[in-house]
Formats: C-alpha cells, structure tokens, sequence
C-alpha cells in the first residue's frame, strides 16, 4: 500500500462479548471509526499552545480514547455521558435464541427526553420515552419491551433524539 492511499475501513468489532440476555454497560460499544461505532458531534483532539491546555477526544476524560464522551459516576461506575441529538453508538449483541427481549434502560436526564434503538439495516426497534431524572446521576430506568433479536450476533444501534442524556447501561431479559 502507497503512503497515499486513503483506504479506510468502515468495519467494526465487537468491544467485549455481549450476550442476550445480560448486562451490558453504555461503555462497551464496538471498535470502530467514528460513523461506523459511534458517531459523536462534539470529538476534538487539540493542543492550544499560548495557554498550554489539551483538549481531548473524550470530554470525561475516562476510559476510552475515541470521540464518546465517557464519565466516571460518584459510586465509581463509567457512563457515557453529554449526549447530543443525533449522536449513536453501537453495540454488537450475541443472543443465545430468536427471541423478543426487554431492555432495561439506566439513565439520567436533567429533561424529558428520546433515544431510538435500532438494528444495524436501520430499522427501528423501539423509541424509549426518558422521563426527566432532575441530575445527571440520578439514575431511573426505562423499559423498551419486545425487541426482535436473531440468534446469533446482532449490531443494535442507540441514538439520542435529545441533548443531555447520560446511559449508564442496559440490561437486556
């Protein structure tokens, strides 16, 4: 391959091992470029240097060293966090059976919000209404019941219809 060619892959991989059903934390979306893993709007990689400060790719600074802005919580668990409309990522899910799951959802809004899950054709799973927690760590879980996965691997998308929710992580029964 020349220096100059530009190839790039629009492959993912799978974070970690994620089963159906199971526990799965926001932290373990797949490996990948942005816009194929994760799209995140606010990614930024910048060295300022009359003032000597970095501004990193992931604003929590905690984790992961792509664009999704992870956060450490006061009981010391990771989240992904600043969430902006339009964002997503991407999680690939092993399920043991063809079957119609529930997804329990731990999240914190400081308003009423939306995610959208979606598989990986874009078709939509579910929309999961967010009621207002009051704090980005006051934690209430949502449920989206009977989401379609097919035994085997399945690459599920979550995208944020509003800005400023936090995932925690969701447990899939």
């Amino acid at each position: 391959m020349r220096c100059s060619d530009k190839r790039q892959t629009v492959s993912t991989k799978p974070f970690k091992n994620l089963l159906a059903p199971g526990k799965i934390s926001a932290t373990d979306y797949d490996l990948g470029r942005m816009g194929s893993a994760y799209l995140d709007k606010d990614f930024i990689n910048l060295w300022v240097s009359d003032a000597a400060k970095r501004s990193e790719w992931n604003s929590g600074n905690q984790l992961r060293n792509d664009g999704v802005d992870i956060y450490k919580s006061k009981d010391n668990q990771y989240y992904v966090g600043k969430t902006e409309s339009g964002e997503w990522i991407q999680y690939t899910i092993n399920s043991k059976a063809d079957k119609a799951y529930t997804f329990d959802i731990k999240y914190a809004s400081s308003n009423d919000a939306k995610i959208r899950i979606e598989d990986a054709s874009g078709k939509q799973l579910a929309i999961v209404s967010l009621s207002s927690t009051a704090g980005n760590e006051t934690w209430k879980t949502a449920s989206a019941k009977g989401i379609n996965l097919k035994k085997g691997e399945n690459k599920i998308r979550i995208y944020f219809e509003n800005d400023g929710v936090n995932l925690n992580y969701f447990e899939v029964k």
